[in-house]
């Protein structure tokens, strides 16, 4: 799943000024911030938070993390789903703005497997 995501946010990196929106706008990387998006982009009229998301074929499913699910609720209007489709053969670009209003959620709880950790017994000297 990561490798996907990764491609498709490299894809998106190459091509967003194809999206009429952002065609004139200056992007910023935000992926190493987690802030709930991957890039920042501003243009002449507004600044938009993008999440980009990537589906191996021409339909699929997609999963918003609780930050990105709570930063589309809070910069609704602002804030841009940005998926690409077909990464397999032929990738196009889908921009869906305020997508919790033109998309369907349901909550899914995941239980995170336990992680295991090495603590130095005693201090280094």
């Amino acid at each position: 799943m990561q490798e996907t995501g990764l491609e498709a946010e490299l894809y998106f990196l190459n091509h967003y000024k194809n999206i009429k929106t952002f065609s004139n706008g200056h992007l910023k990387d935000m992926r190493l911030f987690g802030d709930g998006y991957d890039f920042y982009i501003q243009t002449n009229k507004q600044a938009f938070l993008v999440e980009v998301k990537g589906i191996r074929d021409k339909q699929g499913a997609l999963r918003l993390t609780q930050k990105e699910y709570d930063q589309a609720q809070a910069y609704s209007h602002d804030y841009v789903l940005v998926v690409v489709l077909n990464l397999s053969e032929k990738p196009y670009l889908l921009s869906i703005a305020n997508p919790l209003k033109h998309l369907e959620f349901k909550v899914c709880e995941r239980k995170q497997k336990s992680i295991l950790e090495y603590h130095l017994i005693g201090q280094i000297k």
